[in-house]
Protein backbone atom coordinates (compact mmCIF):
# COMPACT_ATOMS: atom_id res chain seq x y z
CA UNK A 1 0.00 0.00 0.00
CA UNK A 2 1.42 3.55 -1.20
CA UNK A 3 0.69 6.61 0.85
CA UNK A 4 1.58 9.76 -0.24
CA UNK A 5 2.46 12.24 3.18
CA UNK A 6 2.72 15.62 1.02
CA UNK A 7 0.41 18.27 2.36
CA UNK A 8 -1.04 15.62 4.92
CA UNK A 9 -1.27 16.08 8.67
CA UNK A 10 1.27 14.64 10.98
CA UNK A 11 -0.91 13.27 13.54
CA UNK A 12 -4.21 12.34 11.23
CA UNK A 13 -1.66 10.17 9.02
CA UNK A 14 0.16 8.13 11.53
CA UNK A 15 -3.89 7.14 13.28
CA UNK A 16 -4.68 6.53 9.72
CA UNK A 17 -1.59 4.25 9.08
CA UNK A 18 -1.83 2.38 12.19
CA UNK A 19 -5.67 1.83 11.98
CA UNK A 20 -4.49 0.31 8.61
CA UNK A 21 -2.13 -1.98 10.06
CA UNK A 22 -4.29 -2.81 12.98
CA UNK A 23 -7.42 -3.86 11.08
CA UNK A 24 -6.32 -5.10 7.00
CA UNK A 25 -3.94 -7.87 6.46
CA UNK A 26 -1.63 -5.69 4.73
CA UNK A 27 2.28 -7.09 3.91
CA UNK A 28 3.87 -3.71 3.44
CA UNK A 29 3.29 -0.06 3.53
CA UNK A 30 5.11 2.69 1.89
CA UNK A 31 5.03 6.32 2.89
CA UNK A 32 6.82 8.87 0.22
CA UNK A 33 7.36 12.35 0.46
CA UNK A 34 7.30 12.50 4.31
CA UNK A 35 9.29 15.67 4.80
CA UNK A 36 6.70 17.30 3.28
CA UNK A 37 4.30 16.54 5.64
CA UNK A 38 2.52 19.36 7.81
CA UNK A 39 1.24 20.28 11.49
CA UNK A 40 -1.16 22.83 12.48
CA UNK A 41 -0.92 25.58 14.50
CA UNK A 42 2.67 26.98 16.13
CA UNK A 43 3.94 23.32 15.67
CA UNK A 44 6.16 24.15 13.27
CA UNK A 45 8.12 26.05 15.90
CA UNK A 46 7.29 24.84 19.49
CA UNK A 47 6.70 21.32 19.00
CA UNK A 48 9.83 19.53 20.97
CA UNK A 49 11.06 16.03 20.89
CA UNK A 50 12.88 14.93 23.93
CA UNK A 51 15.45 12.26 24.98
CA UNK A 52 17.83 11.95 28.24
CA UNK A 53 20.74 10.08 28.29
CA UNK A 54 19.87 9.38 32.28
CA UNK A 55 22.87 11.58 33.40
CA UNK A 56 22.65 14.58 35.29
CA UNK A 57 21.77 17.21 32.50
CA UNK A 58 21.71 14.76 29.67
CA UNK A 59 18.35 16.51 28.71
CA UNK A 60 18.40 16.94 24.90
CA UNK A 61 15.13 18.79 23.10
CA UNK A 62 15.12 19.22 19.51
CA UNK A 63 12.12 20.78 17.57
CA UNK A 64 10.06 19.77 14.60
CA UNK A 65 11.39 22.34 12.31
CA UNK A 66 15.33 20.72 12.95
CA UNK A 67 14.57 17.08 12.99
CA UNK A 68 12.30 16.93 9.82
CA UNK A 69 8.52 15.38 8.99
CA UNK A 70 9.82 11.66 8.17
CA UNK A 71 11.40 11.76 12.10
CA UNK A 72 8.38 13.48 13.49
CA UNK A 73 6.32 10.87 11.60
CA UNK A 74 8.48 7.72 12.93
CA UNK A 75 7.75 8.84 16.33
CA UNK A 76 4.26 9.51 16.04
CA UNK A 77 3.69 6.13 14.50
CA UNK A 78 5.85 4.07 16.71
CA UNK A 79 3.98 5.69 19.95
CA UNK A 80 0.37 4.55 18.39
CA UNK A 81 1.88 1.22 18.02
CA UNK A 82 0.69 -1.09 20.23
CA UNK A 83 3.62 -2.04 22.45
CA UNK A 84 5.72 -5.48 22.63
CA UNK A 85 6.17 -8.34 20.33
CA UNK A 86 3.18 -7.18 18.24
CA UNK A 87 4.17 -3.37 17.81
CA UNK A 88 7.75 -4.78 16.48
CA UNK A 89 5.94 -7.08 14.22
CA UNK A 90 3.54 -4.34 12.91
CA UNK A 91 6.50 -1.76 12.81
CA UNK A 92 8.67 -4.10 10.06
CA UNK A 93 5.76 -3.37 8.20
CA UNK A 94 6.40 0.27 7.42
CA UNK A 95 9.01 2.19 5.01
CA UNK A 96 9.47 5.65 5.41
CA UNK A 97 10.85 7.87 2.49
CA UNK A 98 11.42 11.57 2.38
Amino acid sequence: MLINAKDEILGRLASRVVKTLLTQSVTCIEIVQANQIQVTGNKYKNKSYRRHSGRPGGMKIRYFYQIGGKRALEHAIKGMLPKGVKGRQLWRKIRIEA
